[in-house]
């Protein structure tokens, strides 16, 4: 099964998406933010996507996204947000052109996750 780099500040939203991925049989690690996901990335290279929050301290999704895709570019990314003030959307449409292989809007359903990254991880790795 994939291995999967999950990235996100929110203790219930990484929680949540651990259990699904898990039940799933994912083998998953958490990061509770960019740094600490680019730490991971540079001592074990060997994950078949990653799934990023983009509003997180220190370093936000779309500067991991930028950074992954020089330290990792064959890495899956899919990008997730609830927007904070502006809206989503904008920083979904700019993760896609960081780099992302796909953006999830929150709220977001399991059964949505896990279709977005069959449908991700079946693509030929970027770069």
């Amino acid at each position: 099964m994939p291995r999967i780099l999950l990235v996100d500040d929110d203790q219930l939203v990484s929680t949540t998406l651990l259990m699904t991925l898990e039940n799933q049989g994912h083998d998953v690690v958490v990061c509770n933010d960019g740094r600490a996901a680019l730490e991971w990335l540079q001592q074990d290279a060997a994950f078949d996507a990653m799934i990023t929050d983009i509003l997180m301290p220190d370093m936000d999704g779309l500067e991991l996204i930028r950074a992954v895709r020089v330290l990792a570019p064959a890495l899956h990314i899919i990008a997730m947000s609830g927007g904070g003030r502006r809206g989503n959307q904008d920083f979904l449409q700019f993760a896609e052109a960081f780099g992302a292989d796909a953006a999830l809007a929150k709220p977001f359903g399991s059964e949505t996750l896990l279709a977005t990254l069959q449908q991700v991880l079946a693509r030929p790795r970027p770069g």
